[in-house]
């Protein structure tokens, strides 16, 4: 075991973050995991190290895996208890728009300028950053170099990594004894040779909608083969997708070797796939075809079809990233794999099948565990019971959304942790014509299935309903192709009237 003082690892309980964890510790190292609730942190990471042969339990017992209560950006402890030599700090909120709360700028930005108040404070002078490939921008070639100037950003979220390298850089500039190594891995997807993963974002959710299409055609195996879908990508840029488990083995490379940290790294693949090399992966595994390539540029939302308009909303957080191609140079990470002889992994229909196979056994993310929540006390009004009730047909009566697209169907609402949650509501042509609580005579055509999280999200307008469903937030069951078209005008309707509670307290 490394004598010289632990790595304290912020962002243990992430993707990256816990399959960098058991990497350190297995080759040796005494390891701090920063956490909000060790109570119920530690049982997590136990799971999650253990799914990785590693023995959290065993490491502890044995001085080399220790646990430090503390949230970014609010204060942090006053000591650790256990030496520290490095801090990793890949800890990092991953939404791409700001919300209410100041995320992910709070986190991102403010947490890491915490931190290395932190550090100073505690004479700990050598950081490894966590950033983004795309902190770049709108850039066509992104130099493993400092960006001195902020780039035109696609989103909040790579302006916040911004400005987390720029207050790391200034924090080692301040004192000639400080370290800063950053890293900058590109879209990180499951483990090479298994596919394992715990995040089902990013290129997840272009396999997500391809799974929602096989179920929409399912029952017509006559169309599985002409599939009326315009992709809005074009065929030959690439997407710089990069598997976790050599992302880390590279960093703990340079995290355990002083003379390869200070230099900014781009964890990037030298050779990734095309759009159309991923799509021929995904129709393989999801037996479909006919999807067809069209410049993003040139495409219309009024053209789209409903399945197109489905699977493109489906794909637009991260339709930057399959459509404006970066170059990245990666003379420094080569470097690194040429040292410790590492290949990085290539991408062909088999590890695309892994990956694809491993999301789909595990329900993209979803578990029958979130089900499983405890019910909220019964009041008279349960502001769910007033938004179904009271606030939803009102609306209906006067939303523009909902006379132009005119649907007729009956949907059958359910939140769980709600006491008798279930409301299901008969539209006419667009018109909201019953609404009745609980168990009832009324057939849906189709279930939308979410917890309280979920449906405060939707109808403050906060997030696609359609993204709650691919993040595995929500269920649809029934006629899927008419749950994708109420998914639609639903984002619109909620744009056109979100919903604004007093007292909201959904917390």
């Amino acid at each position: 075991m490394n004598d010289g003082g632990a790595i304290l690892l912020t962002g243990a309980t992430g993707f990256v973050g816990h399959v960098l964890l058991a990497e350190l510790l297995r080759r040796g190292h005494a390891c701090i995991a920063l956490v909000n609730r060790p109570d119920c942190a530690g049982p997590q990471l136990t799971r999650l190290l253990a799914d990785l042969d590693i023995d959290a339990e065993a490491a502890r017992r044995a001085g080399q895996f220790h646990l430090l209560a503390g949230r970014l950006p609010d204060p942090l402890p006053a000591t650790t208890g256990v030496p520290v030599r490095c801090v990793v700090h890949a800890a990092a909120c991953t939404r791409f728009d700001p919300d209410a709360a100041g995320e992910p700028m709070r986190t991102n930005a403010e947490g890491t300028r915490r931190l290395l108040e932190w550090m100073s404070t505690h004479e700990i002078r050598n950081l490894h950053l966590v950033s983004t490939a795309f902190v770049c921008g709108r850039t066509s070639v992104s130099p493993e170099q400092p960006l001195a100037t902020p780039p035109q950003f696609h989103n909040a979220y790579e302006h916040s990594k911004w400005l987390a390298e720029v207050a790391a850089r200034q924090w080692q500039q301040a004192d000639a004894r400080r370290h800063c190594t950053i890293h900058r891995p590109s879209i990180v997807v499951g483990d090479h040779t298994t596919g394992r993963t715990t995040r089902f974002s990013g290129l997840y959710l272009m396999f997500r909608a391809a799974d929602i299409l096989s179920r929409i055609v399912g029952a017509r195996p006559e169309d599985r083969a002409h599939v009326p879908l315009r992709i809005a990508c074009r065929p030959d840029d690439r997407v710089n997708i990069i598997p976790v488990d050599h992302v880390a083995a590279t960093m703990a490379d340079i995290i355990e070797h002083p003379d390869l940290q200070g230099r900014i790294y781009h964890h990037v693949h030298p050779d990734p796939p095309t759009n159309a090399e991923i799509r021929t992966a995904i129709e393989a595994a999801f037996d479909l075809a006919g999807g067809v390539f069209v410049d993003p540029d040139t495409v219309a939302e009024h053209d789209l079809n409903d399945i197109e308009r489905s699977f493109n909303n489906a794909i637009r957080v991260i339709r930057p990233y399959l459509t404006d191609a970066v170059t990245f140079r990666r003379a420094n990470v080569a470097a690194v794999e040429d040292r410790f002889a590492r290949t990085c992994p290539r991408w062909d229909g088999d590890a695309f099948r892994r990956l694809i196979d491993f999301a789909a056994a595990a329900r993209f993310g979803r578990s029958p565990a979130r089900d499983a929540v405890a019910p909220a006390p019964l009041a008279e009004a349960h502001p769910c019971a007033v938004y179904f009730e009271q606030y939803l047909p009102h609306r209906v009566a006067d939303s523009r959304i909902a006379r132009l697209a005119a649907l007729t169907t009956t949907v059958r609402f359910a939140i769980t942790g709600v006491p008798d949650g279930e409301w299901v509501c008969r539209f006419d042509a667009g018109q909201l014509v019953e609404v009745r609580r609980g168990c009832n005579g009324l057939r849906e055509d189709f279930t939308y299935r979410t917890g309280l999280d979920g449906f405060w999200d939707v109808v403050t307008a906060r997030v696609d309903p359609q993204q709650v469903f691919l993040e595995g937030r929500a269920e649809l069951s029934g006629d899927i192709e008419q749950a994708l078209k109420m998914g639609v005008i639903l984002r619109e309707f909620n744009l056109e009237h979100p919903w604004q509670p007093e007292g909201e307290g959904h917390d």
